[in-house]
């Protein structure tokens, strides 16, 4: 978990290395667009599933479900974004947006779909979120600011060490779970 935890961070510094920050405040002065993605990612498709698959299977199933697509987007996507050539920008804000939409979405999605109240931890959140995506922002922040031209040069090798990064996270997980 330690591990995991610093390479994520680690991954995210070199997606935020290849961020464009003047896009970032574009997306954040667009809000409407954020807003409508985050309210479907974040209410109606987890709803939607719940109320579908409820029809289909057991009680404590669906919940699971409910549980699972609701979650927020994973710290993880800027990262595979970034892969595939998607727009990062775009991802880094729906991530962080999402963090924070999740605090009310998921207690409120519990209470009206299956009557139960939910609580989250808002401190490990907020700490979480800070842990994983403003820490690692800000030290891109100042990368790029006193070794822009260098960091150029060495990007086609971002995504090369994010593979590298994405095989420890998983040896890491599945070897606690290894039997010796």
């Amino acid at each position: 978990d330690f591990l995991i935890r610093y390479i994520l961070m680690f991954m995210m510094f070199l997606s935020f290395l290849k961020i464009d920050f003047k896009r970032i405040i574009h997306y954040c002065k667009r809000p409407w667009m954020i807003v409508t993605i985050s309210v479907v990612q974040m209410f109606l498709f987890p709803a939607l599933f719940y109320l579908v698959l409820s029809r289909f299977v057991s009680g404590e199933l669906a919940v699971v479900v409910l549980l699972l697509f609701s979650l927020p987007s994973a710290i993880l996507s800027p990262v595979l974004t970034g892969m595939f050539k998607g727009e990062v920008n775009l991802s880094v804000v729906l991530v962080v947006v999402n963090y924070i939409i999740a605090v009310f979405s998921i207690p409120f999605l519990f209470y009206v779909l299956v009557g139960k109240e939910l609580s989250l931890n808002l401190n490990l959140m907020a700490y979480s979120l800070f842990e994983m995506i403003i820490i690692p922002m800000v030290l891109a922040a100042v990368v790029l600011y006193k070794f822009d031209e260098k960091v150029k040069k060495i990007d086609p090798y971002f995504n090369s060490i994010s593979i590298i990064c994405v095989f420890f996270i998983i040896i890491f997980a599945l070897s606690p779970q290894h039997e010796y």
